[in-house]
């Protein structure tokens, strides 16, 4: 439902340079042809509405455009080939040109480097002088990590192979998904069990659980844990897609780093970072974490100063990273 919203406003936005110049057939069709590439476009890449000019909405407008005044300039050609300029309408060009000038100059102005880096430079926050001593503690020798990502994730796998019934067949560990947590005061590697394919999602429905790997000691025994019902994974489809899930319902703040945690109670998360760019397109910063239910899909919003203590990842590591050497 919002990309079909956000496909009529783009559409009705973008023909209306061709209405106005009283070209309503053409008008017509590249509405129709306009409406059906956007939805598709929309519901697959889910775009956000919290960068400038509507992010991706704003551009497909200038698009639209753009192909108005293409089809203004096309459509005063005879049977002969000869062009007849007395007979071009001028509105689809000036909303073309306008539209080019406007996104291309806000956009560079904006947010280009060259014209903002004091703005980029102040993302680095005060500067403080501490002592390394008051602020890094000796690490316990008893909960050093010992166990790579690399080895947890060949042990979650081999596991996986080896769990009762068709859990391995049907579903499958991503690194990308594996979480790194203390747990009851030890660290443990932990990772979902998400769907294998269309047709396994079509089967099953929910995943029966997810890996814990101990992250000390390397002979700790893997547990496979199941029985729960999690309905919105990434590799769900449809309304039960994670990131789908998540943005419709927030469309308008910005929504990256996907991360699967466990409480104290054992009861596991998705954690989602959201940001917002302060810099026309650029200078993203976070503000704050949207909590996942995967069995019921509830969302709650916290702002950064009020995460719950059990999430160990807020800020993703490529953010702090480009706001240090942006």
């Amino acid at each position: 439902m919002i990309a079909l919203i956000l496909a009529i406003v783009a559409v009705l936005l973008g023909v209306l340079p061709l209405f106005l110049a009283k070209r309503t057939t053409a008008g017509s069709v590249l509405g129709v042809i306009g409406y059906w590439a956007l939805w598709f476009g929309y519901y697959g890449a889910m775009p956000s509405l919290v960068w400038p000019l509507g992010g991706a909405v704003g551009g497909a407008v200038v698009v639209l455009w753009i192909i108005a005044a293409v089809i203004e300039f096309a459509g005063n050609y005879d049977s002969y080939g000869r062009k007849s300029m007395g007979d071009v309408k001028r509105l689809p060009i000036a909303f073309a040109v306008l539209g080019i000038v406007g996104f291309l100059g806000y956009t560079v102005l904006s947010s280009w480097g060259a014209f903002r880096a004091h703005d980029y430079a102040r993302l680095i926050g005060e500067v403080e002088k501490r002592e390394w001593t008051q602020d890094v503690q000796p690490k316990d020798p008893r909960h050093v990590r010992l166990v790579p990502e690399e080895l947890a994730f060949y042990l979650a796998t081999k596991q996986l192979g080896e769990a009762a019934g068709a859990v391995g067949s049907q579903f499958e560990v991503s690194k990308n998904h594996m979480t790194l947590q203390m747990i009851k005061g030890e660290l443990w590697y932990v990772v979902p069990l998400d769907f294998k394919s269309f047709s396994t999602w079509q089967t099953a429905k929910v995943s029966p659980g997810f890996v814990m790997v101990h992250g000390e000691d390397p002979k700790h025994p893997v547990t496979v844990k199941t029985g729960e019902r999690f309905a919105y994974m990434p590799g769900a489809y449809f309304g039960s897609n994670l990131e789908r899930h998540i943005w419709a319902s927030n469309l308008a703040t910005g929504i990256t780093d996907y991360s699967f945690e466990i409480d104290e109670q054992g009861k596991a998360w998705w954690v989602v970072t959201t940001f917002k760019p302060t810099i026309g397109f650029g200078g993203e910063i976070v503000t704050g974490v949207i909590t996942v239910d995967p069995g019921t899909g509830e969302t709650v919003v916290y702002p950064k100063d009020k995460t719950p203590a059990f999430i160990e990842r807020v800020t993703p590591r490529e953010y702090m990273w480009s706001t240090t050497w942006t």
